[in-house]
């Protein structure tokens, strides 16, 4: 085994080997080398400046004190990620839903890499999550941020909402297909799932596309460079679910017990006023079906005074629920 071979696998051996909860002797060492390599004329010196040789380059390889006549032990714990962080990653990777199983498992096994054998074993995450089934959202993701730092247009399928197919278990592309052309102006992450904000080239405005629903992704390399694109400082603040709609100022009647969620979304800076035992909140909003919805998850201590408009939809979106539990249910007319 030649020196520089010999070198690097001491390397590795203290990387993926030791720990500070697991140190090793020079025999360990030899032991490992002799799985590699001839190791019949290396003598313990030379594996001794081989360490010397790592702890000069900043590969530190710290040692114990010999006592009680026992073998000094070494091992390398300077590592780049600490354990508690690696498994921080692990966590975040497993926990999120747009990653597949099987890209999943490639990042943890990659995670689990920076750190030694044993301490990866530890490196198991308790998380369950249902996945994609497909793994080609980070490549989006991918194609997006680039487009976004080269300043080009994205092109790409997107799948609707309607129309499921029960037998091929999916839904049609929008646009019968036709292929959106979008000016990327940002990456949004919003209730575990990441959005494109982007201007659509055809129409001239703003638009929110959920990643997941994006199907063939290209980077447009049609020469030209795109306009640097700015969001509104409020834009996240107004939208609602991440839907695309008309801003309006909104006046709602609360509870003060619902104080600490309107707080988290609008902000503690928000107008409020006192009104008997509730409360005023006035805001601006964008107001489409993620932003009733919202209000329709507050329940009754949230209540719609202006605009009209919006109060009469929130008034004839309740009633409509509640005749769809009024009539008859499905599993009734099963029974019979």
């Amino acid at each position: 085994m030649k020196n520089r071979e010999r070198l690097l696998e001491v390397r590795r051996f203290f990387e993926r080997k030791t720990d500070e909860a697991h140190p090793k002797t020079l025999e360990d060492l030899l032991e490992y080398l002799s799985t590699i390599g001839d190791t019949s004329k290396l003598a313990k010196k030379s594996v001794k400046d081989d360490i010397q040789a790592l702890n000069d380059s900043g590969f530190e390889v710290q040692d114990e004190l010999e006592k009680n006549g026992l073998a000094k032990k070494y091992w390398h714990s300077a590592r780049l990620f600490e354990i508690h962080e690696l498994r921080m990653m692990v966590d975040a990777i497993v926990a999120a839903k747009f990653i597949s199983e099987e890209v999943t498992d490639q990042i943890v096994e990659k995670l689990q890499m920076l750190t030694s054998d044993e301490e990866a074993k530890t490196l198991q995450s308790i998380i369950k999550t249902p996945k994609k089934k497909h793994g080609q959202i980070p490549y989006h993701i991918d194609r997006i941020q680039r487009a976004i730092h080269e300043r080009k247009a994205v092109s790409f399928q997107y799948t609707d909402v309607v129309g499921f197919d029960v037998a091929k278990r999916k839904f049609p592309l929008r646009r019968d297909g036709e292929r959106y052309i979008v000016n990327p102006i940002d990456l949004h992450w919003n209730h575990e799932q990441y959005y494109l904000i982007g201007i659509d080239e055809s129409i001239g405005e703003i638009r929110n596309y959920r990643v997941d629903r994006i199907v063939n992704s290209e980077i447009v390399e049609d020469g030209l460079v795109r306009p640097k694109r700015h969001l509104p400082e409020d834009y996240y603040q107004k939208s609602f679910n991440m839907y695309n709609g008309m801003d309006e100022e909104i006046v709602l009647s609360v509870d003060e017990r619902v104080l600490p969620v309107l707080f988290d979304k609008l902000g503690e800076d928000v107008s409020i006023s006192e009104n008997d035992d509730r409360f005023f909140i006035r805001f601006d909003a964008a107001v489409s079906d993620g932003f009733i919805y919202w209000l329709l998850s507050l329940g009754t201590q949230v209540e719609v005074i202006e605009p009209l408009s919006l109060r009469d939809h929130m008034k004839e979106t309740v009633e409509a629920m509640a005749d769809t539990y009024a009539k008859t249910s499905i599993h009734e007319s099963m029974e019979r």
